[in-house]
């Protein structure tokens, strides 16, 4: 009921109060229920064991797998522009192991991006394809200063054979849409992966007192941890304090038009909902339908390549059920609150 009443308050901005002291009233519902006397058998237990199996046969349906894609798309015409997120390097990231070919591009036209700039290729890594354009890059390289990872990015658009798609994870998102939206850089279409169009985290410089202080020295004192599992991820680093500690930095980026002529299209995971107090759809030409995929893993998903077909070729997207973004109110109460900042 509770999970029940936030969802609402989430959804309709003025059934706020009202749904405040219909919580209330249910705590005080539940806390003298409590205190009764607990009863012998409250579900005689053939009865709990239909219920759960109805429950788990009701969860089934409402989340039957997304459609797969179609195993042998044909050859597009242009470019692939490939773009891996922060502490990413050459060879190294989820993107790098999604498969071009499965979205209609043979291994001669995908060009890697390189944080470090342009150059001659990269380590290949776990790449499907070989990496044959831009410098070997390092993870520090992925933090560098927002302004000089746009500058790289319309570099290494500039001589590509057109139509130029660009499908790039998570940060490399806001480097693409500000190179784009700026005019730096000029593309054709734009496949945002895992794009967060409305960060809340903030955290002030180290040693200094500001909202967010606790989460910056846990982010901190988490730094060397997750080195160990080659998270190389770095709290003051340029990057990290001009897009993430700053919770108003997407919305700057991404509340910017890009052309017109840009076909551009979002793929969310349903596992970020939760971090988006403001909504996932974005002001693009389409919005995928969040995907039941964890973040790292949505350029490898089957659904990712069946919607990007689809939008590629104009095709009918997925439907997307009313129930699918419900779990992020469920988990929201525990977070940020909406209007923050």
């Amino acid at each position: 009921m509770v999970v029940g009443l936030g969802a609402l308050a989430d959804a309709v901005a003025w059934a706020v109060l009202p749904a405040s002291v219909a919580s209330a009233g249910a705590t005080v519902v539940a806390v003298r229920a409590l205190r009764r006397p607990p009863l012998a058998r409250a579900v005689p237990a053939p009865g709990a064991a239909v219920l759960a199996v109805a429950l788990a046969g009701t969860g089934f349906v409402l989340s039957r797998p997304d459609r797969s894609p179609p195993d042998d798309p044909p050859v597009r015409a242009g470019s692939l522009l490939v773009m891996s997120g922060i502490t990413s390097s050459s060879g190294r990231g989820a993107i790098f192991d999604s498969d071009p070919r499965r979205l209609g591009f043979t291994c001669e036209q995908p060009y890697y991006f390189s944080y470090a700039g342009p150059g001659d290729g990269q380590p290949r890594g776990t790449a499907v394809c070989p990496i044959t354009t831009g410098a070997p890059y390092e993870p520090d390289d992925t933090q560098r200063p927002q302004a000089e990872q746009v500058a790289a990015f319309a570099e290494q658009t500039r001589d590509l054979p057109r139509p130029v798609h660009v499908t790039t994870h998570s940060h490399g998102v806001w480097v693409a849409w500000a190179a784009v939206a700026t005019g730096a850089a000029e593309v054709d279409a734009m496949i945002l992966v895992g794009p967060f169009p409305d960060r809340v985290t903030e955290w002030p410089p180290a040693g200094e007192d500001g909202a967010g202080r606790v989460f910056g020295d846990l982010l901190r004192a988490a730094a060397p941890v997750a080195d160990l599992v080659d998270f190389n991820f770095d709290p003051e680093a340029p990057a990290a304090r001009e897009l993430l500690a700053d919770p108003g930095a997407s919305r700057a980026i991404l509340g910017r038009p890009v052309p017109a002529e840009v076909r551009t299209v979002s793929v969310t995971s349903a596992t970020d909902l939760p971090l988006m107090p403001r909504g996932w759809r974005m002001d693009v030409d389409r919005n995928v339908c969040p995907l039941r995929v964890a973040h790292p893993y949505l350029p490898l998903a089957p659904q990712y390549f069946a919607e990007v077909q689809a939008f590629l070729d104009d095709a009918q997207g997925q439907s997307c059920p009313p129930w699918r973004d419900w779990g992020a109110a469920a988990a929201r109460p525990f977070g940020l609150p909406a209007g923050y900042p």
